[in-house]
């Protein structure tokens, strides 16, 4: 029977890579497309246009590609992710509310509140048409595996939803005007939005339950956008309502956790925002998942903040929560047709860390998982959402004992 222990090696690390780990936004009066790390450090201008109006964003990563709404030209336009090229790619609408992407069927979607309509197009603005006809759309949200489309509404307080297709929608529920941001997530069921109205952030199980309030005591809430890894809410607030906490920023706070939010870009009326969560270094990992207020000595490789008896290190190299005691680093043993294997979780793109398999007859000495000089072989990656992927590995060896040792590389 295979046990297992874990061991990690600090050795040096690897520089914040620049094109992973950010979060992007539009501040709408400044006319602007910024970005920063996820911790709101080192805010890069990517455009600036003749724009007073910004409205919503979205990324697509694997394209290098990023889509923003201008109200002011009536206009949705892409660019790299750099901000280089900028073209306008769907042209003549009457209030382009909000943005988002269905990547799996390479298509972009929008809200047009003047118009009453939410539209679909392929990425380059081709083969433009119109999903629902629906008074005042304002955000939208997709998930694609379960083919629905969910938004609210300006004023009224609907949060609705449909297929993707189309078709008759479905009320979900009402009485909480302003809605200003609608978010999904799918691994737990629930919804999360902006109330403008009561300046709270909002959740309730998609299925029915009680509305719930994450975040109380805000300004003027638009553009939420969650992290279900890390378990972390990023929303705009634009200031508008001069009152509360939180105004004319981008702040963040814990979904599951209750404790301060944290301030993290301060801006002039930033709208709405998307983030590359691809996690390639340890620095993009602090960035990601500790509080800005953290000190070195708590985010050391070697330490271990959460007091579950795992470093941070290994924390890190098994995508695991750092400051949370009841999300621990997990690996699992998992026999299949009478070969043992470890299973276990780590961030998909990750470029500073190496994975070891070491085994032993009797714990008293380790050795590579290697006999007759072959190097340990992944069987199995399934990529997972939010950067994270699924990894299951052969032990070799017919030992009593394994371990997964996690080394970071020099």
């Amino acid at each position: 029977m295979i046990s297992r222990a874990f061991l990690g090696c600090i050795l040096c690390l690897a520089p914040l890579v620049a094109d992973g780990g950010k979060l992007y936004w539009v501040d709408r009066s400044a006319g602007k497309v910024q970005r920063s790390n996820l911790d709101g450090s080192e805010i890069e201008t990517l455009i600036e246009v003749n724009s007073n109006n910004l409205r919503g964003i979205a990324i697509d990563v694997a394209d290098d590609t990023l889509y923003f709404a201008d109200n002011k030209a009536k206009s949705i336009s892409k660019a790299m992710l750099d901000g280089d090229g900028v073209t306008a790619i769907v042209n003549g609408l009457g209030f382009p509310a909000d943005v988002t992407l269905d990547l799996a069927n390479r298509k972009l979607y929008w809200c047009d509140e003047a118009r009453s309509v939410i539209e679909r197009a392929n990425l380059d603005g081709s083969g433009v048409e119109t999903v629902v006809a629906t008074p005042s759309p304002y955000y939208l949200e997709l998930d694609v595996p379960n083919n629905v489309l969910y938004w609210g509404d300006f004023s009224a307080g609907n949060i609705n939803r449909c297929s993707l297709d189309g078709g008759a929608s479905t009320n979900l529920f009402t009485g909480q005007p302003r809605i200003r941001g609608v978010k999904l997530d799918r691994a737990k069921g629930e919804l999360f939005w902006c109330n403008r109205a009561s300046n709270h952030i909002q959740r309730r199980l998609v299925d029915g339950g009680p509305v719930k309030t994450v975040i109380t005591d805000l300004d003027t809430p638009h553009g939420l956008v969650i992290d279900p890894v890390a378990r972390k809410a990023y929303w705009c607030d634009t200031g508008t309502d001069n009152h509360n906490n939180g105004g004319q920023a981008i702040n963040r706070a814990d979904l599951d956790v209750a404790g301060p939010m944290e301030t993290i870009v301060s801006l002039s009326q930033p709208w709405d925002a998307d983030l590359d969560l691809r996690t390639t270094s340890y620095a993009q990992y602090v960035a990601r998942y500790f509080r800005t207020s953290r000190s070195e000595a708590d985010t050391a490789t070697e330490g271990d903040f959460d007091q579950d008896g795992a470093s941070q290190l290994l924390e890190y190299g098994l995508a695991s929560h750092p400051e949370r005691r009841d999300l621990t680093p997990q690996v699992a043993v998992e026999v299949m047709d009478g070969k043992a294997f470890f299973v276990f979780q780590r961030f998909s793109e990750v470029s500073d860390l190496s994975y070891q398999i070491e085994v032993s007859s009797g714990m008293d000495s380790w050795e590579t998982n290697s006999p007759n000089g072959q190097v340990t072989g992944v069987e199995e990656i399934d990529v997972l959402a939010h950067g994270v992927e699924r990894v299951t590995t052969a032990i070799l060896t017919d030992a009593s004992h394994g371990r997964l040792r996690v080394v970071v590389d020099r």
